[in-house]
C-alpha cells in the first residue's frame, strides 16, 4: 500500500468504468502522466473541480497527460451525474463502491475521499497529492518542463508536518517560523500564507501583522480557491473580520474573480459580498450575485446552494444594514 511520495502507484481497481476503455496505469508507464481525482458527486467543492479538470485534460491532451475520476458511489448514480454534467466532464470515470482503490490512495495518504488529487509520474510513482487544483497545475507544468523535484516535495511535506506538530504543542512562534520557511521555499505557497494568517489572527491577535500577510498573499498567490477562501474568511469569520479592513477581502475576491474569468459561482458569490461590504455598491453586488446564481444552477445537486445564494441576493436588494450573508460553504 503506497503511503509516501515516490512509492509505486497502485493500479486503479474499480468495479466499473463509465466509459470504455478504462484506465490501466501500468499501460502508460514511461509514456503518460496521470492526474487522479477522488470525488463524491454530492460534495460541492469536488463538483467545482470537474469542469476545470476537463479543461486541464484538453490543455494537456497532446502532452501525455490523462485525467481520471474515481468515485466510491455505485455506477447507476455516478452515470446519472456524469450525464447531467455533459461536456463539463470529459475524462474517464471509475466506480469504486468497494473502496479498494480508495484504501490504497486516500486512506493510505490520509486525504479526504470527497475531494483529493494524486499525480502519478511517467515512472509510475506518486509524485504529488493534495486538494488544490492550482498546486496540481503547477506540478504538472514542472513535470512537463523538467523542473519538477521530488526531493523538494518531500521537504515541503516535512515542513508541513513540523508546522502541525508546533501548532499541536501550542508553540505558536515556532509554527509561524516554520510557515515562513515554507514561504521562503515557495513564495506562492497559499496554504502557508493562510496558516500564518490564521495564527496571527487566532493566536497572536496581531491585526497589523495579519493585514500585512493578507496583502502579501494577494500579491504573490494566484490560487483562486485559496484567494476565495481567505476573502470569505475575512468577510464571514468574526475574528478575521475584526482583524482586517474589508477592502483587503475585496482585493482578494476581485483577483480570484478575474483569474477564474468570472466562471466560478462560489467565487462570484464571495466577490458580490465583498463589493457590498467594502463599497456599499448594491447594484454591482446584485449583478454579480445574479451571475453566481445562474452558474450555480447549472451544476447538478446545487439546489440548496441556490437557495442560500438567493437569500444573499435578497439582502443586497433590500439594502439592509446587516452585513452578514449566508454561507453556502467554502
Amino acid at each position: 500500500m503506497a503511503a509516501d511520495l515516490g512509492d509505486a502507484a497502485p493500479e486503479l481497481r474499480v468495479e466499473r468504468w463509465l466509459s470504455e476503455p478504462g484506465v490501466k496505469l501500468s499501460d502508460g508507464k514511461g509514456q503518460r502522466t496521470y492526474v487522479i481525482h477522488f470525488f463524491n458527486t454530492w460534495w460541492p467543492e469536488a463538483r467545482g473541480f470537474i469542469p476545470a479538470l476537463s479543461d486541464l485534460a484538453a490543455e494537456y491532451a497532446d502532452r501525455g497527460v490523462t485525467i481520471v475520476g474515481i468515485t466510491n458511489e455505485r455506477p447507476p448514480a455516478a452515470q446519472r451525474f456524469r450525464e447531467k454534467m455533459g461536456t463539463r466532464m470529459t475524462y474517464a470515470v471509475g466506480c469504486d463502491p468497494q473502496k479498494a482503490t480508495q484504501r490504497e490512495y486516500c486512506d493510505a495518504f490520509k486525504t479526504d475521499v470527497k475531494n483529493s488529487l494524486f499525480i502519478v509520474g511517467k515512472d509510475g510513482t506518486i509524485v504529488w497529492f493534495g486538494d488544490s487544483l492550482y498546486d496540481a497545475g503547477r506540478v504538472l507544468k514542472r513535470l512537463m518542463d523538467g523542473s519538477f523535484s521530488l526531493e523538494h516535495q518531500r521537504q515541503r511535506r516535512k515542513l508541513e508536518a513540523d508546522l502541525h506538530a508546533a501548532i499541536a504543542a501550542r508553540e505558536i512562534d515556532r509554527a509561524i517560523a516554520v510557515a515562513d520557511q515554507c514561504i521562503a521555499m515557495d513564495p506562492a505557497d497559499a496554504r502557508m500564507f493562510i496558516a500564518k494568517l490564521s495564527l496571527l489572527i487566532e493566536e497572536k491577535s496581531d491585526p497589523a501583522a495579519a493585514s500585512s500577510v493578507a496583502r502579501e498573499l494577494g500579491e504573490r498567490v494566484s490560487d483562486v480557491e485559496m484567494l476565495n477562501f481567505v476573502a470569505w474568511q475575512l468577510l464571514s469569520n468574526e475574528k478575521w473580520r475584526k482583524a482586517c479592513d474589508p477592502r483587503l477581502a475585496l482585493a482578494l475576491a476581485e483577483k480570484a474573480h478575474k483569474l477564474s474569468e468570472g466562471k466560478r459561482w462560489e467565487i462570484t458569490d464571495t466577490y458580490a459580498r465583498a463589493v457590498w461590504e467594502a463599497t456599499g455598491d448594491s447594484a454591482r453586488a446584485i449583478t454579480l450575485q445574479n451571475e453566481a446564481i445562474a452558474m450555480c444552477r447549472q451544476t447538478p445537486g446545487n439546489e440548496l446552494r441556490v437557495i442560500e445564494l438567493e437569500k444573499n441576493l435578497n439582502r443586497y436588494q433590500s439594502g439592509g444594514e446587516e452585513k452578514k450573508a449566508d454561507a453556502p460553504g467554502r
